[in-house]
């Protein structure tokens, strides 16, 4: 019996064995075969304890179904996007549960080019096929194909920076001689200091040689892939994981402290003092330099953003396309449309010369490029874009009529701001404004908003929003 909760919003997860199994896995690998119709399948695993397993039951269901499966082996899920897009192969799938318990598991689903499924774009289908066991019968089975993309994976994060040692230099040269003028021109860049969390996830060792390449100075911390976790779960997006990495910070007095989540598809920056740059300081800060390389000026950004990254988008003559909550319409958007970068705030982050993919490293890289250009630490770079607004981050409140509240709160709200339904509300005002979300995988509503600089001011809007949801979710 398959469980159909497994079946999420933008991926298929659970926790394992009770939610998702061998059987169920093999049968949504011939299930993807049956709906994207692919003559060969991307298939990369995370280092989580069963995806060995589950990885043997995948390339079953893909075989027995007639595809080939292209296995590149225990890689961070960039890397099986980045082989899609880069080969031009017809589909990939993923084996990872991301930044979740070490008891999930779970798989992501992308098509050509590494546009990402969603459950609007494809999982309901394969859901819906799964359930109901309902496979075509292929001609012949389908091949393994081993391939290792790691070289290949180094030197595209490499081509994509001019941030890299001179060692690399040489060897990149026949591949890209306009490289090699730009990267001796850094040759006076100051040498960055760095602190490296990669909790026991893919961010570390299979990340190294990239990191060993740079003229940087790093301490690696939890570099071993152990699906156990045994220092801390790799979900930076969570305070308590990121205590060991500001000590060392503090303790090492270093310039930029990097957290990856499990599968390395997301990495969270901690500045010089140890506070968290959020991915819409990162797209103020970075953004004149990502936008002067590139013609297309469309920056596709998260609708939760402050006010004063798009206002300093703005300013650089950047196009802000603001977009709903979830990674895979940023990337579709930059992939299909064209634009330079996106972001969502919750760190995914994504570039043109990436493949319009985000990748934890890639992002690691380009930021680590644009400071040792600087003479300013982070900390007093991000000064500038402090104090003109309190932004609360995401808050989330249990709810269990969720559509009820977001109408009483635009009934309410309606009639003195600016209405936006992008995405769940917002609703923007003379000083404030905020977003509501119905959850698309829980009995919560997620709230976000920002007010003038004023702490009680912002106190003040964030308590009478919270009570007017608490009245109206009954």
């Amino acid at each position: 019996m398959i469980n159909e909760s497994i079946f999420r919003s933008y991926d298929i997860r659970g926790i394992y064995p009770s939610e998702i199994n061998e059987e169920a896995v093999e049968k949504i690998g011939r299930a993807v075969v049956a709906y994207l119709k692919p003559k060969q399948v991307v298939v990369g695993r995370d280092m989580r304890l069963s995806s060995p397993s589950l990885h043997r039951a995948l390339l079953k269901g893909i075989t027995e179904a007639g595809a080939n499966v292209i296995d590149i082996g225990m890689v961070p899920t960039p890397v099986t996007y980045f082989t899609v897009a880069k080969y031009g192969y017809d589909a990939g799938i993923m084996i990872s549960a991301s930044h979740n318990p070490p008891e999930y598991n779970g798989l992501k689903i992308v098509k050509k080019k590494s546009i990402q499924l969603s459950k609007d774009t494809g999982i309901s289908d394969i859901a819906k096929i799964v359930l109901s066991s309902d496979f075509p019968k292929a001609k012949k089975t389908g091949r393994i194909i081993n391939k290792d993309v790691r070289e290949a994976y180094y030197q595209h994060i490499l081509r994509a920076t001019d941030y890299c040692s001179r060692s690399t230099r040489r060897e990149l040269e026949t591949q890209n001689s306009s490289h090699q003028s730009k990267a001796d021109s850094n040759n006076k860049n100051r040498r960055l200091n760095i602190i490296v969390d990669a909790g026991n996830g893919m961010g570390g060792a299979f990340n190294k040689p990239v990191l060993d390449k740079l003229p940087i100075k790093y301490k690696a911390m939890y570099f071993k892939p152990d699906g156990s976790y045994p220092n801390h779960p790799a979900n930076p997006a969570e305070d308590k994981n990121l205590v060991d990495l500001i000590k060392a910070i503090k303790k090492q007095k270093a310039d930029l402290g990097i957290a990856f989540d499990g599968d390395a598809d997301r990495a969270i920056f901690i500045d010089d003092k140890g506070e968290k740059l959020n991915s819409d300081y990162y797209v103020a800060l970075i953004a004149p330099e990502i936008l002067r390389n590139s013609a297309d000026k469309r920056v596709y950004y998260d609708l939760r953003f402050s006010k004063v990254a798009v206002d300093a988008l703005k300013k650089i003559g950047a196009k802000p396309v603001r977009t709903r909550v979830g990674n895979p319409f940023y990337k579709i958007g930059l992939i299909e449309k064209g634009g330079a970068m996106a972001a969502e705030q919750s760190g995914h982050i994504m570039f043109h010369d990436g493949f319009g993919l985000d990748d934890g490293l890639l992002a690691t890289v380009k930021l680590m490029s644009f400071l040792s250009r600087q003479q300013k630490s982070l900390s007093k770079l991000r000064q500038p874009l402090e104090g003109y607004y309190s932004n609360s981050g995401e808050i989330n409140i249990e709810s269990h009529n969720s559509a009820k509240v977001v109408a009483g709160l635009e009934k309410k709200y309606g009639k003195i701001g600016k209405v936006d339904k992008l995405d769940g509300l917002t609703v923007v005002m003379k000083d404030w404004w905020f977003n509501v979300r119905g959850s698309n995988t829980e009995p919560m509503i997620r709230v976000c908003l920002e007010t003038k600089p004023d702490a009680e001011f912002m106190k003040l809007k964030r308590d009478e929003l919270l009570s007017d949801i608490k009245e109206l979710d009954v």
